[in-house]
């Protein structure tokens, strides 16, 4: 069965704007492009705009959404969550960010006034993405602790490393710094399904 004509209007609407945020990210840093770049870009008016999201801030955390869905979709099994896909999959996280040519400044620079907003909205869809996960994965666990606090933990872990990063502790590669966080997740992850 086909979608709505309307739901795929709004599905069109929203890619179309999120796709122009990241080409605009390309070449500029967030705290220097405008709504109306966006909607002239993604070639939608403002009311459309407004309909789909609150402000640009909204469009980040739903670029966000889509790269935590992919990311955690892909691990399905118990090794990966503990030794496997994480290691990849964090040190992609890491790298795209850094190697970002709109990353001329630290993260908390480059966004701005918005940096609150942002950081509570990704924290909470990665909490919720990591809890999601856990459970599809974990099925045959009755975890000692509940998968939702595991999951705040692991995503509290992933913020505060990926934020930290460059300022912190620059001289730690991607892939060795996704490692040493691997082991931390691990270890969380274990401590929580462990009887």
């Amino acid at each position: 069965m086909k979608p709505h004509k309307g739901k795929r209007q709004t599905d069109r609407s929203r890619r179309m704007i999120k796709e122009a945020l990241q080409k605009l990210l390309r070449s500029k840093n967030y705290g220097e492009i405008s709504v109306g770049e966006l909607v002239k870009l993604a070639d939608v008016g403002r009311s459309t705009f407004y309909r789909h999201f609150k402000g640009k801030a909204d469009v980040m955390i739903d670029l966000h959404r889509d790269m935590f869905m992919e990311i955690f979709g892909e691990m399905n099994s118990p090794d990966e969550w503990l030794s496997g896909n994480s290691t990849r999959i964090i040190c992609k996280m890491f790298t795209t960010h850094l190697n970002s040519p709109a990353t001329k400044t630290s993260f908390a620079e480059n966004i701005s006034t918005d940096l609150d907003y942002i950081m509570r909205g990704v924290i909470e869809l990665l909490g919720k993405s990591i809890e999601s996960g856990l459970q599809n994965t974990f099925t045959d666990s009755a975890p000692k602790i509940p998968f939702a606090v595991t999951a705040s933990a692991i995503a509290g872990i992933y913020s505060m490393t990926f934020m930290s990063w460059k300022s912190s502790f620059p001289e730690i590669e991607s892939e060795k710094l996704a490692a040493h966080v691997q082991s931390l997740i691990s270890a969380v992850i274990q401590k929580s399904i462990t009887e």
